[in-house]
């Protein structure tokens, strides 16, 4: 299975407090031997924070040495890509770690490319190397047409097998109790995250929903303590959890007007035990909402007494500002190549991509799909752009499609057997790990909506096949002045 999926302005020692929550920066330098003209130049960081969104990417310096820093608020894990692969890091708000890569060794197992240092870093090392091993284990697909009692019990069973292995591991590798204790708990929401189907399952009745998803909340899956953000893999299960409960109210599918969206997830998110967890998912929940609806919190009376930890409302009010005002470095990317209309690739020098295109299409309002060649969801959403492109006929708008972490010959052939229209630009690996950075993209499908001025509106933009909402908000941007 695909495992899931990173300069420096302020103090190094700066700590902030926000009531009972310490926030302290999280702090990873390193350096990269061996280099030659194909090393990759280019480091992608994901604190996985439940509360900062998008990841970090940083180049190498000309002594190709790196740092990078994030405010963190738990203890957990993180994730560093560099070329193909990812390095697991145990990191405690505070922490400075320091990774030391060999270029020359990349084709080596085990990591002995590889050398961790600082804090935690012996942690770190059993870690990354129990996680690589964790995760290459073969995924149980469950029935999904299971009842709801059979079902838990196996995914029980799944973990359990999971745990055979991990004792195992953990013997033979004399693993610290840390790291044995973290990938406890991981494990519980990898096998929630490999049956996340089941609780979107279509059919049956509201009690048969209410069912499926009530085992989601199962005492096993212990979804209330705040312990369990120890594991990257737990926002995900609070995620598809709030996903589930939203759609026992029918009218939430359809229901265009964004307050009482807000209204009616709030109100079931606030039935749920009082705690951090609950905290994450009102935020989780608002920061999105909000992202689709700019200024759209603004109208809420009280939020703040919603929150059982200030810190998650003092985030949310700072998520609020970024998504009306947002604002991005400018940032020279190298590797982008653009497809012109007699279908040759022209590659481009290195520049800013948001200064490149608005200078290239003066005056137009943008959309940008940013998208990969082996995303469901990005093909899927190319179905409905045609109809877009209708919509928008004649008026001050050009589309234009950026393909990342993605062949090159893959992104040929997609454009011609899909008939994507529009301008096709496409990104090489650390050109995709810089852009994703640079404008904190999550992941795919991430929509942009850039106004007439060369401003990027939002990178959160509404998806074609959200048909109403999309036209509502191009529409606004071409008519302004």
């Amino acid at each position: 299975m695909k495992r899931l999926l990173f300069t420096l302005s302020v103090l190094l020692n700066t700590t902030f407090c926000f009531a009972e929550n310490p926030i302290k920066p999280v702090i990873i330098t390193g350096k990269v031997i061996n280099c030659n003209d194909q090393t990759p130049r280019v480091i992608k960081f994901n604190f996985n924070n439940p509360l900062i969104t998008g990841a970090q990417s940083v180049k190498l310096n000309d002594a190709n040495d790196f740092m990078v820093r994030q405010d963190m608020l738990y203890t957990q894990n993180m994730t560093v890509n560099y070329s193909n692969y990812f390095i697991n890091l145990y990191v405690h708000p505070g922490d400075s770690v320091h990774l030391i890569i060999d270029a020359s060794l990349l084709n080596k197992g085990n990591y002995a490319w590889l050398a961790i240092s600082g804090d935690r870093g012996l942690i770190s090392t059993q870690l990354n190397l129990c996680v690589d091993y964790l995760y290459r284990l073969p995924v149980h697909e469950n029935n999904l047409s299971l009842p709801p009692d059979a079902m838990l019990a196996a995914m029980k069973q799944d973990y359990e097998q999971y745990m055979l292995a991990l004792n195992k591991y953990a013997d033979e590798n004399k693993l610290d109790p840390v790291v044995v204790k973290w990938a406890q708990r991981d494990i519980k929401y990898l096998v929630s995250y490999t049956n996340t189907e089941y609780g979107l399952r279509k059919g049956g009745s509201a009690e048969d929903k209410q069912a499926r998803i009530k085992i989601f909340s199962d005492p096993f899956f212990d979804i209330y303590n705040p312990d369990n953000f120890q594991s990257m893999m737990f926002p995900y299960h609070l995620a598809a959890y709030i996903s589930f409960i939203k759609k026992t109210d029918s009218s939430l599918i359809k229901e265009n007007r964004p307050m009482e969206v807000i209204k009616k997830t709030t109100a079931l998110i606030l039935k749920e035990p009082a705690g951090e967890c609950r905290d994450y998912m009102l935020y989780q929940q608002l920061s999105s909402l909000a992202s689709k609806t700019p200024g759209i919190l603004d109208s809420l009376k009280d939020v703040n007494t919603w929150f059982t930890k200030a810190v998650y409302y003092e985030y949310l009010k700072k998520q609020a500002e970024i998504i009306t005002k947002p604002v991005f470095p400018a940032t020279p990317i190298a590797g982008m190549s653009y497809l012109t209309n007699k279908g040759t690739t022209l590659s481009l020098p290195e520049t800013d991509v948001l200064k490149y295109l608005s200078a290239k299409y003066i005056g137009k309002v943008l959309y940008i799909d940013v998208y990969a060649t082996w995303c469901g969801p990005c093909i899927e959403e190319f179905k409905s752009t045609p109809i877009l492109r209708q919509d928008m006929k004649g008026k001050a708008i050009v589309f234009v499609n950026l393909c990342l972490q993605s062949g090159s010959g893959n992104w040929r052939k997609l454009i011609k057997e899909k008939g994507i229209k529009g301008e096709n630009y496409f990104f090489t690996d650390d050109a995709t790990k810089l852009f994703m950075g640079t404008y904190k993209l999550q992941g795919f499908p991430s929509y942009m909506l850039v106004n007439k001025q060369g401003q990027i509106v939002t990178a959160n933009a509404p998806r074609p096949s959200e048909r109403r909402v999309l036209n509502k908000a191009i529409n606004k941007l071409i008519d302004e002045k």
